[in-house]
């Protein structure tokens, strides 16, 4: 090999002294693949957060991915996905002097801090789900190979290849 790419950098670094010493110009070219494959994405949410007191807020969250395959025959590896997520959280913090009062009564500490004592939780949950565009009959469809650049040589006249 006389050359490494650094795909993260976008760098192509030449290996062989020979080569980068005799100056012959290097040709490097790409193909671009932008106008085959493309898919339709979305991606979208929204989140409400509730404060019910000064001491109590609850959360809610919504997110949707779905991608959409240009054609209706979707290739293994390629499937499209319409995922859907919801979580809930929510805060509980409130002032416990009784917590100060008890540090107090440690030898040699004498604080006027508030103590808190605060609870969170969390919850999400995800809905999997495939795009309608590639459903035969109902269900998800998903072509593993379809024989269309295959070609079957087979001689006619020799029997034996039959």
């Amino acid at each position: 090999v006389d050359y490494t790419v650094n795909y993260q950098a976008g760098r192509v670094q030449i290996l062989d002294p020979s080569l980068q010493a005799s100056g012959t110009p290097i040709q490097v070219s790409v193909e671009n693949n932008s106008m085959f494959g493309q898919q339709t994405r979305r991606y979208m949410g929204f989140n409400i957060e509730h404060k019910i007191s000064d001491k109590f807020q609850i959360n809610g969250t919504l997110i949707n991915m779905s991608e959409r395959p240009f054609t209706q025959k979707t290739n293994y590896g390629q499937e499209s996905v319409n995922n859907t997520m919801f979580g809930l959280n929510g805060n509980f913090s409130t002032e416990v002097p009784f917590f100060t009062r008890l540090v107090n009564k440690l030898p040699n500490i004498d604080t006027d801090a508030p103590s808190n004592l605060s609870f969170r939780g969390e919850f999400a949950y995800l809905m999997p789900g495939a795009s309608k565009i590639d459903r035969f009959n109902g269900e998800s469809t998903v072509y593993v190979d379809d024989f269309e650049g295959s070609q079957s040589t087979i001689d006619m006249r020799s029997p034996q290849s039959w």
